[in-house]
């Protein structure tokens, strides 16, 4: 699948503004395409999350559970947002679990990629 649309969006980031093109290009190469179905857990609250994500179509739920094992939404994420961005980069464990709401198609960004970038 062409990444033009995550190479556009990362350009956008603020996080990643003022690396050359090269640099973005790489990170862009680096990610890997994911569809998750309706109802999918895209990561666990509490794993250690190894990717940035970007979500270039559909919807989340980040949500936390309670011991009594009621849900919490925190927050909907839509298309277009980038999100983790901390975790991976703090490494550690999730604070919410995020579901898909519908299908949704999601760039994943290893860490490494990240952590190349951000040594550089």
């Amino acid at each position: 699948m062409q990444n033009h649309i995550l190479l556009k969006r990362l350009q956008d980031f603020e996080f990643l503004r003022g690396l050359d093109h090269e640099t973005m290009i790489a990170l862009a190469n680096s990610a890997m395409w994911k569809v998750f179905p309706p109802h999918a857990v895209v990561f666990w609250e509490g794993d250690t999350e190894s990717n940035l994500y970007y979500l270039q179509y559909g919807s989340l739920k980040a949500l936390r559970t309670a011991p009594d094992g009621r849900e919490q939404v925190l927050r909907f994420l839509d298309a277009g947002e980038i999100f983790n961005e901390i975790g991976v980069l703090a490494k550690r464990p999730n604070p919410v679990t995020a579901v898909a709401l519908e299908e949704s198609g999601i760039w994943l960004i290893p860490r490494h990629a990240l952590e190349e970038v951000v040594m550089k």
